[in-house]
């Protein structure tokens, strides 16, 4: 391996515990504290808390302006002084619409919360000050999230979220054990998320001028405003399962659904924060019309090989897994986490596709597959979920989001001409499926076969890809 390429791949692999590790232990944390907190929670004040966090869905939506399709597109573009001005006006245009949002919202809560949280919608609603607050103080949240991550600045977002980590779980855990109570527990969550976002806040000052340029306002709205309504549709897809089990099932049942979405959102903290790493050289690649993405293409498919592995793993494993962190109360759980990893594979397959198309600035072709994809997943959710509960709302995500890949990868070849690692990986990807099915229909002794087979093939494939590392490392193992 050449030393330039050696010092990138090190230079990756710095970025990405930086940017992984943290947040990762943020949400797998209250895995490993289960054993603790089910002693004396148990699912219906588990989805109590849900609840409350599903209930941010109309400030989510609303909020939502496209920081991280402008700061991208216009970073490079600007000198110190620029950038420095260009945050602050993010910052700006995210606070009013922050208090936009709330100021609506108020208006409606009550009804919203009904409709959202179902016969718990009373709880919910008396602690709507609380979330008020939190949402408040989240307007840094996106700019400061992009920001350090298109100036790379990995670390100071590695320090904050281990303050976060530490902060936010020791709180709930103490609360929880000496109390038993739901709502000082999630008052104790919106203390911690606002002092963290004080500390976000703090650290992205020195990086401003206190200058509102109206010329970059108006590149936010020129480039976010495709992103602000396809944020609405993107919402409804993405939540409208939760919407469903919360409004037509018991609050014990949304606790499951809910506890397994969270394995999911595991995978989307690292899936996200693996295209901060390369994203920023994509985007670079693209800008200088540079298309040989042979090192990214590679690094893809090793991120793909890995995701595989642990779906597969998932399969073997996950069941007594369960049964142990939980004290049996998360074991229903299991058959819903299953289809979810099979939603991680089609995400991880066609990951990057976007990128192409947002450096040439046409959001609106992203914002018409979200309105599409989010159509199709409303009326699979509408005909799935009430037959089939949790087990439809995870197909309607997939169907959804299957979609979405799929035509956003068909417009970034036909703009670009440019192709990752999407037809590679597809066989592997329908095999899993196929897989999931065969456990459904209850041919339980042809599934661990046809895992391991297509385990098998997916890691000679991988030998293939980087025959040539392997070689070279090889070969200094043998000199040493």
């Amino acid at each position: 391996m050449p030393i330039a390429e050696f010092k990138e791949m090190k230079k990756f692999i710095k970025n990405f515990i930086c940017y992984v590790l943290p947040e990762f232990l943020v949400l797998s944390l209250p895995f490993l504290t289960l054993p603790i907190t089910t002693r004396y929670f148990g699912l219906e004040e588990f989805g109590l808390i849900a609840l409350f966090s599903l209930c941010q869905l109309p400030f989510v939506v609303l909020r939502e302006f496209g920081v991280g399709y402008s700061l991208p597109a216009m970073w490079f573009d600007l000198d110190q002084s620029q950038r420095k001005s260009f945050l602050f006006t993010l910052l700006i245009v995210s606070l009013a619409i922050t208090i936009i949002s709330i100021i609506l919202v108020s208006f409606l809560y009550e009804w919203v919360f009904v409709w959202l949280a179902n016969d718990s919608a009373t709880f919910v609603i008396s602690m709507y000050p609380w979330m008020a607050l939190s949402v408040f103080s989240q307007f840094v949240t996106p700019v400061f999230s992009h920001w350090v991550v298109i100036a790379e600045r990995s670390s100071v977002f590695m320090r904050i979220k281990f303050l976060e980590l530490i902060l936010s779980n020791t709180a709930m855990v103490l609360v929880i054990v000496y109390s038993s109570k739901v709502e000082y527990v999630i008052i104790s969550m919106s203390l911690s998320v606002m002092f963290v976002n004080c500390i976000r806040l703090l650290s992205i000052f020195p990086h401003l001028n206190y200058d509102f340029d109206r010329r970059f306002f108006s590149e936010i709205l020129t480039i976010g405003y495709p992103i602000f309504f396809r944020s609405f549709f993107n919402q409804l897809r993405g939540q409208v399962d939760k919407v469903f089990v919360s409004s037509l099932f018991s609050v014990q049942t949304f606790a499951l659904y809910s506890w397994s979405f969270r394995f999911y959102q595991m995978f989307n903290t690292l899936n996200g924060h693996f295209s901060k790493v390369y994203s920023p050289r994509v985007f670079q690649k693209l800008s200088k019309e540079d298309f040989d993405f042979h090192k990214i293409n590679r690094m893809l498919f090793f991120w793909f090989y890995f995701i595989f592995l642990g779906s597969v793993l998932f399969f073997f494993l996950g069941k007594p897994l369960i049964n142990v962190i939980s004290n049996g109360v998360y074991l229903n759980a299991y058959p819903i986490i299953l289809l979810f990893s099979g939603l991680c594979l089609i995400e991880t397959a066609f990951c990057a596709v976007d990128l192409p198309i947002t450096q040439k600035r046409k959001t609106k072709y992203i914002l018409g597959t979200t309105i599409f994809g989010s159509l199709i997943g409303l009326l699979s959710a509408f005909l799935l979920i009430p037959e089939m509960g949790p087990i439809g709302a995870v197909l309607s995500l997939i169907i959804s989001s299957f979609l979405i890949r799929i035509i956003n990868s068909m417009i970034k070849f036909r703009m670009t001409r440019i192709l990752f690692i999407e037809l590679r990986v597809t066989p592997y990807v329908i095999a899993y499926f196929v897989a999931m099915t065969l456990h459904f229909a209850g041919l339980e002794e042809i599934v661990p076969s046809l895992l391991l087979t297509s385990m098998t093939f997916i890691s000679l494939h991988w030998v293939v890809i980087e025959r040539k590392s392997l070689l070279t490392l090889w070969r200094r193992l043998n000199i040493q």
